[in-house]
């Protein structure tokens, strides 16, 4: 009896260790204990997590409204007020960024593009061109990426830096780059084929994360 105690205690820590290491293994971000939602005039105010929060933001919309940062957005001009009180008037598309319901999202090309990341390099979904015209969708806004593509619409993958903010294509020499960070990892990768290269650079890019010790911005 004894001898099965040992066996199954035995398991037991077993399974807890396994279940500890996949822990472990990943780290999961919770914005809401990172970044402060608002909108984000350069990178520069999201690493010092200085938004411009709703209530400083010239608008008719109500501030209330869960979807109010969204409706700012999706005109050609975005206006509000900064500490001092001065305003300042600016076209939406020249934005970096904004947080809304604890997710990331970032201005590049033609649209307001979510954020996924699991340390300090991320990747999101860039738009090359707007819709066609007559759509009554302004360049530069968050409902861009929601309306059908067109034939003069195209979507790249893109890998942002959230250290200092550097925007690449997610391609295999980008990839690389950014895995001179830790050698071993590089040269695992370069020995698989291309093929496999281009299956698991997402698991690649997750591998880093897990493996470079990262402070978002407080």
């Amino acid at each position: 009896m004894r001898y099965l105690k040992f066996i199954f205690f035995g398991f037991i820590s077993l399974a807890l260790g396994s279940l500890q290491a996949q822990e472990n293994q990943y780290k999961f971000v919770h914005f809401e204990e990172l970044f402060k939602e608002g909108i984000y005039v350069t990178f520069d105010d999201f690493k010092h997590q200085n938004p411009v929060s709703r209530h400083a933001i010239i608008a008719l919309e109500d501030k209330n409204d869960p979807d109010f940062l969204l409706k700012v957005l999706s005109y050609d001009r975005f206006s509000y007020f900064d500490s001092t009180g001065q305003k300042h008037t600016l076209p939406s598309g020249e934005i970096w960024g904004m947080v809304r319901r604890n997710a990331l999202y970032i201005f590049h090309g033609y649209a307001l593009s979510k954020v996924h990341f699991n340390g300090r390099w991320g990747y999101f979904t860039s738009y090359k061109r707007t819709p066609q015209p007559g759509m009554n969708v302004m360049p530069g806004s968050y409902y861009a990426v929601q309306v059908p593509f067109t034939a003069g619409k195209r979507a790249q993958t893109m890998i942002v830096d959230l250290k200092n903010g550097k925007i690449s294509p997610f391609e295999r020499k980008d990839l690389l780059e950014v895995l001179n960070s830790d050698s071993l990892l590089k040269n695992e990768y370069e020995s698989l084929t291309r093929r496999k290269q281009k299956q698991l650079k997402y698991l690649y890019l997750r591998k880093l994360n897990d493996k470079i010790e990262f402070t978002f911005p407080q």
